[in-house]
Parts: structure tokens; C-alpha cells; sequence
């Protein structure tokens, strides 16, 4: 059956395989007396004997680039000790006649496994720690809640919740990649940076049909606050569930991945081949690499600083780190956007005092603070684009 769909597609839409071409450069003989420069793809002055070396010509933009799924020599430095929640979704699907189903019956709960056991293999061989919310065709505990899958990530201390899908349309055409994020976009602005750098690997690699779908969108975009498919609503505070579930259940940086359309027949035949399916859980593992190892942002009690401090307006010793890893510019002042920085205390932005080449801050509430426990909380934008996570940092006033 599947033969027969392969043919009948590629009659219809002509999407048979391209032929490539190989090309050598620079080409064969001395190459010394050369004046000119030398061809695409060659790197050096025009003198500079360079053996020849090939590339691949490939017939259009479309079509997959190598993927070798080799680790990067920094992947453990990058992801070593990161926890990460995985989320296959619609587990225990199998008895439900045409549920979320393909036109051979290639089933999404499936594919969605196979890319997250995948993924899990790629993450734990760089050192990550790893939780899935279902390793099996089953539906998840609490009848599938979806609040119970977004808290798993935070009873688990995980640091990412990933949930990974697959799409459908009316349209049978239709094949692009979205990512999505819950509420605005400077919200959950950590989940948006977590979903950038994927979107930008994923689209690279899997080179869908759609590309001019730049693949990224907030959930409030499919359900609005109270209903409202109103854009003035992203400007209000939320009154009742909207977005994904999933997503506004999370209480670290979330992301939801539609991959690619099983309801275009030729994806879903795609979709079939688990090396294609490792081509995806690639292109998230690599989009998860460069995020993290491009830095996030965050904040310390200065060695000097104790936890319990005197008030009621105590000034706040703080070291500041980028988060990034590029060698020698470790000794440089934290590579951020100045215009970005702020601390936060109980919520409330406070005084600062910057200090840049020696990393530090020092905070201050503007309101007099009560006797007892508070929180610090660092917003701020890297030159990578990065911003720091919504971690909190508790201290005591006596």
C-alpha cells in the first residue's frame, strides 16, 4: 500500500527524488600561480596551495541536508546536569477509531514517542537527566491532565518542559513547523528563547514545504483569554484558561513542538522513517545545545552576603553572570544589555547599583521590607538574546 501512495504522490506532485551533483574545489592542478580568487566554498588567499576537497550541489532548497548525529566536543560542558521534561503526547489513543491518524493510520502518539525516545537518547549521553511523562502507548496518570503533565517538569525539579506533537490540517497541503509559547511574548520570555534557537535548528533540517511559516507563536493565538480572539486581550491579565494547557501549567520555561503535518500524505510517509524522525529529535537536541550553551543569565548572593540581613531597607550584594562560555571573555564584564537589567524584590523592581567589571549588584528595596523572608529576581537580556530564567533567590530580614 505504501509503494503504491509513494508512486501515485510522486506522479502527482513530482516529488521524486533530486539527482545531486559534486563538485570539487578548487579544482585539480598547481594552484600557485592562481591571481584570481578562488571559487564558492573555498577558504584562503588565492595563492594558498588548498587540496581539493568535495561539496554537494543539491537540487533545490529542499531538499535534507547531511545530518550526521555527531555530539559537539562541548556538549557536556553545555548540558551536563540539565533536567529536562519530555512530553510525547495523546499516549492511550490506540482504541480511539480515526483519532489523530494519518490517511494510512499512522498514528501521532507514536511518532511523538519516537521522537522523544530519541531525544532522551541524544540528551543523556550529553549528561542530561531526563523525565518523560509517558514511555509507552498508555495515556498518563490523572487521566491524561494536562496539568498534571506541566507539573511533572516542576515536582521533578526539571529545569525544560518540552511537549512534542505533530500536526493536522483541513489542508492537505499544509506542512510547516510552529513552536509555541504560552501568553505574551515577553512573559514567558525564557520559553520564547527556548523555542527560537529549536525553531531556527528544526528549520534548517527538516526543510519543510512551508518555509516562508517562520514557526513561532503563542498559544493565546488558538485560545484567547476569555475566549476573545481579540489582540488588545494580550494587553489585560488573564481572567480564565487560555492558550494550551500544557504550556500554562508550566511553572519553568515551556515549549510545545508541532513538527511537521501527518495530514499531507507525503510527510506522513516521511514521518514513517524513524531516521527521519531522528532527523527531528536532532534538530531539537541541537536547538536545547545551542540555547543553553549561549548562556542564560542569573544572579548570586555575593560570597560576602549573608541570607539574613538587617532592615527594614537593606542594600543587597549581588554577583552577576552572563551565563556564557567563550574562553578568555570570562575575565570580560558580563556581556548583557545594560538598558535590560533589573532586580526584583518580592515582585517589585528595586534601586540598583551597578558595578560591571567586577560583576556585581547591589540592590535595594524602594519600599521599607517586614521582618521576615523575601525574594530577589533578575531580568535581564544577554548578547545572545537570552534572558534569564524566573529563578528566585530567598533572603531573611531580621
Amino acid at each position: 500500500m505504501a509503494r503504491v501512495i509513494c508512486f501515485l504522490l510522486s506522479i502527482l506532485t513530482g516529488a521524486a527524488v533530486a539527482q545531486t551533483r559534486v563538485y570539487r574545489f578548487p579544482p585539480e592542478g598547481p594552484q600557485d600561480s592562481r591571481t584570481e580568487a578562488f571559487e564558492v566554498g573555498v577558504v584562503g588567499p588565492a595563492d594558498t596551495p588548498q587540496a581539493a576537497r568535495n561539496y554537494i550541489e543539491a537540487a533545490d532548497w529542499f531538499t535534507l541536508p547531511p545530518a550526521n548525529f555527531a555530539l559537539p566536543p562541548y556538549h557536556r560542558e553545555a548540558l551536563e546536569g540539565l533536567r529536562v521534561c519530555l512530553d510525547p503526547g495523546h499516549g492511550g489513543d490506540m482504541d480511539r477509531a480515526g483519532y489523530k491518524r494519518g490517511a494510512t493510520g499512522y498514528r501521532e502518539s507514536v511518532m511523538n514517542l519516537e521522537v522523544a525516545t530519541m531525544l532522551r537518547e541524544f540528551l543523556e549521553a550529553s549528561g542530561v537527566e531526563v523525565v518523560l511523562t509517558r514511555d509507552g502507548d498508555y495515556e498518563t496518570p490523572d487521566d491524561g491532565s494536562l496539568e498534571w503533565r506541566a507539573r511533572l517538569a516542576d515536582r521533578e525539579d526539571c529545569d525544560l518542559f518540552i511537549s512534542l506533537h505533530h500536526n493536522w490540517s483541513r489542508r492537505s497541503t499544509a506542512n510547516y513547523l510552529s513552536i509555541w509559547y504560552h501568553s505574551r511574548p515577553d512573559d514567558p520570555m525564557a520559553a520564547v528563547d527556548l523555542a527560537r534557537w529549536v525553531t531556527l535548528e528544526l528549520n534548517d533540517l527538516m526543510r519543510l514545504s512551508e518555509p516562508q511559516h517562520a514557526g513561532l507563536y503563542s498559544s493565546w493565538l488558538m485560545y484567547p483569554p476569555d475566549g476573545l480572539a481579540d489582540e488588545r486581550r494580550f494587553d489585560t491579565v488573564e481572567r480564565q484558561p487560555s492558550g494550551f494547557g500544557v504550556l500554562r501549567n508550566a511553572r519553568v520555561p515551556a515549549i510545545l513542538i508541532e513538527g511537521s503535518f501527518y495530514s499531507n500524505a507525503w510527510e506522513e510517509l516521511r514521518l514513517m522513517d524513524r531516521e527521519y524522525l531522528r532527523r527531528e529529535a536532532w534538530g531539537i537536541y541541537l536547538g536545547i545545545l545551542d540555547y543553553i550553551w549561549t548562556g542564560i543569565p542569573s544572579i548570586s548572593l555575593h560570597e560576602s552576603q549573608p541570607e539574613v540581613v538587617e532592615g527594614p531597607r537593606p542594600e543587597i550584594r549581588l554577583t552577576l553572570d552572563d551565563g556564557m562560555h567563550e574562553g578568555w571573555a570570562r575575565n570580560a564584564p558580563p556581556r548583557i544589555h545594560f538598558d535590560t537589567l533589573r532586580v526584583y524584590i518580592d515582585d517589585e523592581r528595586a534601586t540598583l547599583r551597578y558595578r560591571p567589571q567586577i560583576a556585581e549588584i547591589f540592590a535595594t528595596p524602594r519600599e521599607d521590607l517586614a521582618p521576615g523572608e523575601h525574594t530577589l529576581r533578575l531580568r535581564v537580556l544577554n548578547v545572545w538574546g537570552n534572558w534569564s530564567w524566573p529563578t528566585q533567590i530567598p533572603f531573611t530580614v531580621e
